[in-house]
């Protein structure tokens, strides 16, 4: 796995320069999954983000009535899920599922942060970058949910 590229390639560090991805290669750990098993379960209190270099995984919301889980948004090539430990420290509150087998890098939020924090300019794009990936999931999200109160609602 050539992690250096799959860094390069991502979403949250689009535009970045090549010492910052040299620089956080270190920080990730390669981690495998099978086809329907959970990475992220709601209520974890784990803090890591997850880099997708293949593949695609299901975020998603199981409902306290038992029915079928909400499909909240995919996460696939070169994007991010776990992102949200970034921002705030909450339990995790959504499932994560892998689609397909897959190998994934997982990030540590105290890794990452403590070294966007002594490098602002880098910290700063990161941010950017996780605006914008943010904002396209909430609107995923709204879409996907208005999907599930009126199935006649097409995108």
């Amino acid at each position: 796995m050539d992690i250096q590229k799959i860094i390069k390639e991502n979403e949250l560090f689009k535009g970045l320069s090549e010492n910052f991805i040299g620089d956080v290669v270190p920080m990730c750990k390669e981690v495998s999954f099978k086809r329907g098993e959970t990475i992220i379960s709601k209520g974890d209190k784990e803090h890591e983000l997850f880099l997708v270099p293949e593949g695609r995984v299901s975020l998603e919301l199981n409902l306290s009535d038992g029915s079928d889980p909400i499909l909240l948004n995919q996460a696939a090539r070169n994007e991010v899920f776990g992102e949200m430990c970034l921002v705030n420290k909450h339990w995790r509150t959504a499932n994560a599922v892998a689609l397909d087998d897959m190998a994934l890098l997982k990030i540590s939020k105290d890794d990452l942060s403590s070294y966007l924090a002594s490098n602002p300019e880098n910290g700063y794009l990161v941010m950017i970058n996780l605006a914008k990936i943010l904002s396209n999931r909430l609107v995923t999200t709204n879409i996907h949910l208005l999907k599930a109160s009126a199935p006649s609602i097409s995108d």
